[in-house]
């Protein structure tokens, strides 16, 4: 229950693989046999929960009387949910004994999980039943139910060490000693009133010896420990109105049922979300999160438990409402509903909370992550160090540390100066801590779901507004957060959600989903052709339109008006643009109903609205490696790039459609409109639209078209200029381009350029005007073959704004089949002018004082994606290509995703704006729902 040393990070995801079918996509796991196919059980689920490191979810039923079935796991290695209630059990160290969990229904549901020797994780799946709320159960060897053993503690002890009416929450600790925690009420009145606390639990195993007979056994216990007083004092650690960890000034006024706890084996520390009122004087104030900290002591020879809280910050640092986990005033509300914690890929720590400042029905939506003190890696004084686990101070940079010396990978990063003031804290306002840009319109929240470097919320029900939303951090050079994507969907459907877990690994969510009103199925998404309802008539469509033998796809481009801002050109619709060699096809994928959302098509609506291109002017292009719209304040376009030119969708005219109507129902806004050639292009690998400029990256130059001045059409008149030549660049050639306000970014076969500082991109006159500026990258000498960037807006030409983005760069190279990944940080160049500090290598890790690279990969990598949560690559393997999921970085380990795609060409991933899904195009076509 309380560790000593350093952990592995926590990771909630459900590792089920599911095989590649070539025309089926999502999944149901099946449950018992009585069901019908389309559920998972015939009767709800009360209650569920996943392992610590994602590879089990564990199911209580809503229903007593059903036997073995009372609890139902099904893990990494299983094809559907086993049962593991059996009638009888090895109970409290006796054989043969009556389960006291078989056949009645479970309240509560959480997971100790632990490792062996071996590094093997091993699971203890923990319960209160519903008619039984003071007693706990513990289950070993659960995996196995003919052998598994149960063992209760009856009758918790509240912190006054009497009988507690209930526990209203569980958590187990996730390595290190084997134990839980459990939120307890107290023997008479309402839960925060004195005799509230957090109850230790501890399972344990011992050899007894038998002197007399001459034999020993080995004899397992799960017991309520002693805390802070006598050994044989057992009750739980106060938890209440009037200790000073929550009050500022005098006893709270309220506290409320809501709990959440969560245990965070690396720091050490339980965190627990509350919802509290502060007392009724004009300097009375609250805190809402708490951290508390246990360790073992020996007292004449006698190992005891201490637990302390520490307040989350001190009291001078709440002075005003706008301070999320605490207040100051008379009666005002602090409101969180779950917590977590986020250790972050450049070795950061976060606690994440859902909730702030106000009523708990004001408070559902908003998620903010609060940056921690650590230190961690002083391995034994981690649980006696009282400042790790409170709020770090906003105004201080990480500690990075190297622990074994030069020699060593320097892998943590801490901040190590905790708030002492207001002004040291972070507010609701900064956009540091504010998940997703803001609060998720579509909440309440009902779960969050932390992952890496990026987070899930889950918004239970049905209907246009429910689904799984995800935000994905950003980072400053020093690696720590400087603000977040705005949210966006990444998981829909017909039925009603209840909850999902999201796998990494593989990019699939699995859903706690009903057709009625209770939940009884388990759905998971995997790699196909889509679900008949769904997806596959869009991928059979693209499929058939663009086969394998013609090339298939060479490129993707969505434009959407739900992704922040919208796109220009784009108001009340989404759009897919497909293309291929000579061929291109858009496809209207949503639109917004009455009530101005933006609805996804699915089934046969999913290819109702599709327009193809073909012939003429695109035939001339040859294979069609680009595409991009542009939009100024009176027009926009439609441009694809290629093999042998550049074309623009226009009008006979040279006019494109009204970018305030946008693209139109059914795509009228296309209505007449031809392809024209524009300029004198051959190998264009790149368009980008910014502001009032189309920017046309080819092998050896980077042009800027003036759109508004330009004339487009059969007598058009193109002004442009040639901002970037390979002869300025060592000779490179150009591969991949960013451009953002003044930032321009080249990747080339020598390495990365940008613009020179005090020089911009809008207005440089001639190549040399640019002042080029190489940048080796970290760790490669490798051409670099892609930029990913991130930025708040999702939109590719924000990455220097709006306090700027981040860029994943893949250097890869065939011949040495070798390849690597860099990460740079993009300033904000909008208020300011190119300088030294505004692209970044990020120091990801440093070897004998060198840099090097985020990730190196085993072979010709082609592509790479992630969304923060999931890093995922394609590699090639003789005649086909392999997806691939980066899972530790140290040491290096990946995972082949159990999915071979036909064919070599597979040039793009990417997950869908309007339906959530991702989607990999090439010589074939497979979506992930």
């Amino acid at each position: 229950m309380i560790n000593k040393g350093v952990h592995r990070i926590n990771r909630v995801v459900l590792c089920l693989l599911i095989s590649l079918q070539p025309s089926y996509a999502s999944v149901i796991i099946p449950g018992d046999k009585q069901t019908e196919k389309q559920r998972t059980f015939s009767w709800p689920l009360r209650t569920w929960v996943a392992n610590a490191s994602g590879s089990a979810i564990y199911g209580a039923i809503r229903k007593s009387g059903i036997g073995h079935w009372t609890l139902a796991r099904c893990s990494a290695y299983d094809t559907s949910f086993i049962p593991f209630a059996p009638e009888k059990v090895l109970y409290n160290n006796v054989a043969d004994q009556l389960n006291p969990l078989h056949g009645k229904e479970v309240a509560l549901l959480s997971v100790i999980s632990n490792r062996d020797d071996m590094r093997n994780e091993i699971d203890f799946p923990l319960a209160v039943l519903a008619d039984e709320p003071a007693n706990a159960y513990i289950m070993d060897r659960c995996i196995n139910p003919a052998a598994m053993h149960v063992l209760g503690v009856k009758d918790l002890r509240d912190a006054n060490g009497q009988i507690t009416q209930g526990i209203v929450a569980l958590t187990g600790s996730s390595a290190g000693r084997v134990g839980a925690f459990a939120a307890v009420k107290p023997h008479e009145g309402n839960f925060g009133d004195p005799g509230t606390g957090i109850a230790l639990l501890s399972y344990f195993t011992r050899k007894e010896e038998d002197k007399e007979k001459k034999t020993s056994a080995v004899l397992s216990y799960f017991s309520q420990l002693a805390t802070n007083a006598e050994w044989l004092d057992v009750r739980a650690i106060p938890m209440d109105r009037t200790i000073d960890a929550v009050k500022i000034g005098s006893d709270l006024a309220a506290m409320g049922n809501v709990v959440s706890l969560h245990w965070d084996p690396i720091l050490m520390r339980l965190f627990v979300a509350l919802q509290v009122t502060a007392g009724n004087g004009p300097h009375d104030g609250a805190r809402a999160l708490l951290v508390g900290r246990g360790y073992y002591i020996k007292v004449d020879d006698v190992e005891q438990t201490k637990f302390i809280w520490e307040p989350i910050a001190p009291d001078d640092a709440f002075v005003s409402d706008d301070a999320i986990v605490g207040t100051r005033g008379a009666g005002k509300q602090v409101s969180l509903h779950h917590v977590t914690t986020l250790h972050t890929t450049t070795a950061m720590t976060y606690v994440v909370v859902v909730g702030g400042n106000g009523a708990p029905q004001d408070t559902a939506s908003q998620v903010y992550a609060l940056p921690l003190v650590d230190g961690t890696y002083e391995e034994d004084k981690t649980a006696q160090i009282p400042r790790y686990g409170t709020l770090a101070h906003k105004h201080t940079h990480p500690t990075h540390v190297v622990p074994n010396g030069v020699l060593s990978f320097a892998v943590r990063r801490f901040f190590t100066e905790p708030v002492t003031h207001d002004d040291d804290l972070y507010t609701c306002h900064d956009r540091e801590v504010r998940v997703g840009g803001g609060p998720l319109d579509a909440g309440p929240i009902t779960n969050i779901i932390p992952m890496q470097d990026a987070l899930f919320a889950v918004v239970a029900g049905q209907g246009q507004q429910a689904g799984v939303y995800h935000s994905q951090a950003l980072f400053d050079a020093s690696g720590a957060i400087k603000s977040w994507t705005a949210w966006r969907r990444v998981y829909a459907t017909p039925d009603t959600l209840f909850d999902a877990v999201y796998n990494r690994n593989s990019g699939s969510l699995y859903a706690i989903t009903s057709s009625a009103q209770e939940p009884d199925t388990v759905r998971a998404t995997a790699w196909g052709g889509g679900m008949h309802d769904r997806l596959e008539p869009l991928v059979t469509m693209l499929r058939t339109a663009y086969p394998a033998s013609n090339g298939g796809i060479r490129t993707l481009y969505e434009a959407s008006s739900d992704i922040q801002g919208g796109t220009p050109g784009f108001v009340n619709e989404s759009v897919l643009v497909a293309a291929g060699k000579g061929k291109l096809t858009v496809v209207e994928t949503a639109c917004r109903d009455e009530h101005g959302v933006l609805c996804p098509h699915y089934g046969s609506r999913a290819t109702d609205v599709v327009e193809h291109f073909a012939g003429g002017a695109l035939q001339m292009l040859g294979a069609i490696d680009t595409v991009t719209s542009v939009a100024t304040d009176n027009q926009a376009w439609l441009w694809a790039g290629g093999v042998n030119g550049l074309c623009v969708l226009a009008q006979p005219t040279g006019a494109g459609w009204n970018p305030h109507q946008g693209i139109g129902s059914r795509l009228c806004g296309l209505a007449g409109m031809q392809w024209f050639p524009v300029g004198n292009y051959r190998f264009v690998r790149k368009l980008i639209h910014d502001g009032n400029f189309l920017y046309v990256l080819t092998f050896d130059r980077l042009d800027r078209i003036d759109v508004n001045t330009s004339l487009f059409g059969p007598h058009g008149h193109v002004v442009a200029t040639t901002i970037a030549r390979r002869e300025e660049c060592g000779g490179a050639g150009f591969n991949d381009c960013l451009v953002s306000d003044k930032c321009a970014l080249l990747a080339t076969t020598v390495g990365l350029y940008r613009t020179g500082n005090g020089c911009d991109a809008r207005t440089a006159h001639t190549s040399s005007d640019m002042h080029w500026t190489h940048m080796p990258v970290p760790g490669s000498q490798d051409p670099i073959i892609k930029l990913l960037p991130i930025t708040t807006t999702h939109h590719s030409y924000d990455v220097a704004r709006y306090g700027g983005g981040n860029v994943y760069v893949l250097s890869s190279y065939q011949g040495y089949k070798r390849s690597s990944l860099a990460r740079c940080i993009i300033g904000d160049v909008t208020q300011c002018a190119m300088a030294d500090d505004t692209v970044q290598w990020f120091h990801d890790e440093f070897l004998q004082g060198q840099q090097q690279s985020f990730r190196r990969c085993a072979g010709f990598v082609t592509n790479f994606v992630t969304d923060g949560a999931s890093f995922m690559y394609m590699r090639p393997q003789g005649a086909n290509t392999s997806l691939y999921a980066i899972q530790d970085r140290h040491p290096e380990r990946d995972l082949a995703l159990p999915i071979i795609f036909p064919g070599e060409r597979l040039p793009w991933m990417q997950r869908l704006v309007a339906h959530g899904s991702w989607i990999i195009a090439g010589d074939t076509v497979v979506v992930n729902e």
